[in-house]
């Protein structure tokens, strides 16, 4: 009878304990379900986040390759609408007239400049637009500037010739080595990729070259793709250069260059001669390279101002050239992402097709 009394008696014990294990169970799984709920919240929202920054980077750059295809330049940069300023400083709307007789290039004030200047797209979308001519085409620059390109990087002013035979028996399509230079047998000793035997396609290229892949080592690919292009391009335009590649302008000091960049924020140059003897500029091959207008090629960097790397892209204008397509994208890169400064520094453009997100027309 008394064991019958201690058996029953224990059974409230074990309900009790058999309910707490219960709750600890359930809490856990609560806990569980909570962790993973949020994780499924923040991984849908950051989808969310990047679909929607794709889409609006896409709707940015179509705009952007639009307004480049249809709007005409100024020295200042794009325009956004039919205006322009005439000599006696009058903004009006371009008539019939005017383009039969040809529309002035003179500042309109509205302009998306081609500098590199950040501005904002749709959305969270920030994007520079950096004119070709502003940069140091690796085949077609002057070869002073190029020159003084290897120099600033380190090269000794006597290997500028090495550097050119070696750059020119990478792109020939013979086997034939240049003095000092090097061609496939070379790249092969050397356990490198043999020459592509063509003119190179982007910047980045030139770290496959024997002589200038070192030479480079000091430039991260942003940097190499901010200052240098492939553009069939024998000028330099003063009103995009970056202050980089005003400096490899000949008897240009720093100082100088920086200067420059001020002045053309305030007003951009209007004549290659008022530019030369401000700084005076007395070389006639010199004055002669010097530009003030785009030419029809650049890079269009886009990036989130929110965070992440920048997507850069290199676009050529061809009218009915290729078929009747107005642009070309060349190729395109991801980069690191600038500094932040740039971001909260970017311009609001002068043209509503970049305040909101275009819409759906399906």
């Amino acid at each position: 009878m008394n064991s019958l009394r201690s058996k029953t008696g224990g059974q409230p014990g074990f309900a009790l304990l058999a309910v707490l294990v219960i709750l600890v169970i359930l809490s856990l799984l609560a806990s569980n379900v909570a962790l993973v709920s949020e994780r499924a919240v923040r991984d849908a929202k950051q989808r969310i986040e990047r679909e929607t920054y794709a889409r609006d980077a896409f709707s940015t750059r179509e705009t952007l390759l639009y307004l480049l295809a249809t709007q005409r330049v100024t020295v200042a940069g794009l325009t956004v609408d039919e205006q322009l300023r005439t000599s006696t400083g009058e903004l009006r709307p371009i008539s019939t007239e005017d383009l039969e007789e040809g529309v002035s290039s003179l500042p309109v004030g509205n302009e998306i400049r081609l500098d590199g200047t950040p501005y904002r797209g749709i959305g969270r979308v920030v994007f520079a637009l950096q004119d070709g001519r502003g940069l140091i085409s690796a085949n077609w620059s002057p070869w002073f500037v190029r020159k003084n390109l290897a120099e600033q990087l380190g090269s000794p002013p006597r290997a500028w010739p090495d550097l050119e035979s070696m750059r020119l028996d990478y792109q020939d399509p013979d086997e034939l080595t240049r003095p000092n230079g090097a061609e496939r047998r070379d790249y092969v000793g050397l356990g490198l990729r043999p020459p592509t035997n063509r003119p190179i396609v982007t910047p980045i290229e030139l770290r496959g070259m024997v002589g200038w892949a070192s030479l480079l080592q000091p430039l991260d690919d942003a940097e190499l793709m901010q200052r240098m292009t492939t553009t069939w391009d024998v000028f330099l335009n003063v009103n995009t250069a970056p202050i980089e590649n005003l400096t490899l302008v000949p008897e240009l000091a720093p100082a100088s260059a920086s200067r420059a960049i001020d002045l053309r924020q305030l007003s951009p140059w209007t004549t290659t001669w008022s530019f030369a003897d401000t700084f005076g500029l007395r070389r006639e091959d010199v004055r002669d390279s010097l530009f003030l207008l785009p030419n029809g090629t650049g890079t269009l960097s886009l990036w989130d101002a929110g965070g992440g790397p920048v997507d850069l892209l290199h676009w050529t204008l061809t009218g009915a050239d290729e078929g009747g397509y107005p642009w070309r994208l060349d190729y395109d890169f991801v980069l690191p992402r600038p500094e932040e400064s740039a971001a909260r520094s970017a311009r609001t453009p002068p043209t509503e097709l970049l305040a909101a997100p275009v819409p759906d027309r399906r």
